[in-house]
């Protein structure tokens, strides 16, 4: 015969190893590797030089591009003579310009430009900085 079955319904148990110290303190986060306590990012080293700006208005308006990529790749060919990083071209071009209903990069409609570099009808003109030849005396 069969023994009758008990009433109670007990699960097993099982055992778990308590970790080895070198595994239990990489398991522990850490509160400086917590996302909530993550610092703000560091505000760009090499920021756009206003002096170059005629000329990154200039190159939005002549290539009407709606990657950012080649936007940025196009004026840092012609801007690394003068040691301007493509991380501050990208910076100034998202701060200045937005995509528009074409979906391609153009100037914001309130971003205030000089009364020299006008972005409408005129086209702008690029002039490089002067630059003064030392003197051997």
């Amino acid at each position: 015969m069969k023994p009758a079955p008990s009433t109670s319904l007990v699960e097993p148990q099982f055992a778990v190893p308590a970790l080895p110290p070198h595994f239990a303190k990489a398991a522990q986060p850490s509160p400086a590797s917590s996302n909530a306590a993550r610092k703000p990012s560091a505000a760009i080293k090499h920021s756009f030089p206003d002096a170059h700006l005629p000329y990154l208005l200039q190159k939005i308006t002549e290539l009407t591009t709606s990657s950012l990529v080649v936007l940025v790749d196009a004026a840092y060919q012609d801007l690394k003579q003068y040691k301007v990083r493509k991380k501050a071209i990208e910076a100034k071009v998202r701060e200045m310009c937005e995509k528009d209903d074409r979906h391609v990069w153009a100037v914001k409609s309130g971003f205030p430009v000089s009364a020299a570099v006008d972005t409408g009808v005129h086209r702008v003109v690029y002039v490089p900085p002067l630059q003064i030849p030392s003197s051997a005396n």
